[in-house]
Parts: structure tokens; C-alpha cells; sequence
């Protein structure tokens, strides 16, 4: 039985993620760098010449990508939140009624960025993008754009896979359904992968 919860409308963007970066004493855990250093998305939040975590002009409002498990829990903590369980996520995209997809029943390509060619867009967009794609209740994005790490194990035996849900950029009709589960390592950074906060 789920409990009272929040979940954030959209995906923790660059500019956010910047100034978490900006706040903390550390950018590591396990380990590891939370944002892949070198990758794809440190061309859209880096450091300027002051030192200072920025995100660039254009991708401000983008979904962050590249970010491991340990770093998009940490800045669910930073923000007063926790990432949202697998069962959290699905009841947040589905509603009472069980949707395939967060809109409805019916694949829809206007609702949402995905591989397709009939999808209106195909690549990252900015959070917020497709308000028609929106869940019963209201919550943006949670097919196409990007996945998103959940605080579940795949499998609670093996313990080695996180839970991410929701379509990305790169899905079609079937791997948009909001019922599709996905699993990564908590250590992968990914540029399909962001997160949302839920509390």
C-alpha cells in the first residue's frame, strides 16, 4: 500500500544540477564523480573560469544526463527529497486507471521526444516540453526525453541493478510504455538517464 508522496512535475535540469555542484564541498561518491567527467554532458555543465559550475546558455532547461545513481540521490537529499521507489514512479506515470502510456491508452508520438519518426521531437528537449503528454496527475515527461533512476533494485536477490523507468530520446511506441522497466548499475552514467525527486 503506497503512502502519501510528492513527485517533482519535471526532470532535475542542468542549471539545477550547477548550482547543487556549486553548493557542495565534494562531487564524489563511492568513488566515483557524480557527473561523468569528459562526457557528453560536460560540455552542458562545467566549470568557468572562476571556478563555478555553470550550464550552458541553450541546455539550461535540458533534463542533466551523465549523472550517476549516487549523484542524482545526492541532490534528491540537497533538495530536501529522496529519489522515488520503481512503485512510486509508476503510480506518479499511470494514475488510478493503470495508462499505458502517462496520457492514455493510445501511443500518441505529439506527446512526447522520442526515436520515431513520427514522434514531433527526436532528441533532448528542454523539461516541460509536452504538456499533453502529462499524467493524471500532472507530472511531465515521464515518457520519452530521458529515463530515470528510481531508489529500487531490479532485483532485491542480486542487488546490482538500479531500477530506471520512463522512455527516452532514443525509444519507440512499445519502450515508452509507461510499464517498461529498465536496469542499470548505480555507477553507469548514461546520456539517456537523468532523475526526478519525489518526498
Amino acid at each position: 500500500m503506497l503512502t502519501v508522496f510528492w513527485m517533482d512535475q519535471t526532470e532535475v535540469t542542468n542549471e539545477a544540477f550547477a548550482s547543487f555542484l556549486n553548493m557542495m564541498d565534494t562531487q564524489e561518491e563511492n568513488g566515483l564523480t557524480w557527473l561523468r567527467p569528459q562526457g557528453l554532458v560536460s560540455l552542458y555543465v562545467y566549470k568557468n573560469e572562476q571556478g563555478i559550475f555553470i550550464a550552458e546558455e541553450r541546455v539550461k532547461q535540458h533534463p542533466v544526463i551523465e549523472v550517476n545513481w549516487y549523484g542524482a540521490r545526492a541532490y534528491c537529499e540537497w533538495s530536501g527529497g529522496r529519489l522515488p521507489t520503481e512503485v512510486e514512479w509508476e503510480k506518479a506515470a499511470r494514475g488510478e486507471g493503470g495508462l499505458m502510456w502517462p496520457w492514455g491508452n493510445t501511443f500518441d508520438g505529439e506527446n512526447l521526444s522520442c526515436g520515431l519518426h513520427d514522434c514531433k521531437g527526436n532528441g533532448v528537449e528542454s523539461v516541460g516540453s509536452y504538456l499533453s503528454g502529462a499524467s493524471p496527475y500532472g507530472v511531465l515527461d515521464m515518457a520519452g526525453n530521458v529515463e530515470e533512476w528510481t531508489s529500487s533494485w531490479f532485483n532485491e536477490d542480486s542487488q546490482e541493478y538500479k531500477v530506471i523507468r520512463g522512455g527516452s530520446f532514443l525509444s519507440n511506441s512499445y519502450t515508452s510504455r509507461a510499464t517498461i522497466r529498465g536496469g542499470a548499475i548505480p555507477d553507469a552514467y548514461d546520456w539517456a538517464i537523468g532523475f526526478r525527486c519525489a518526498n
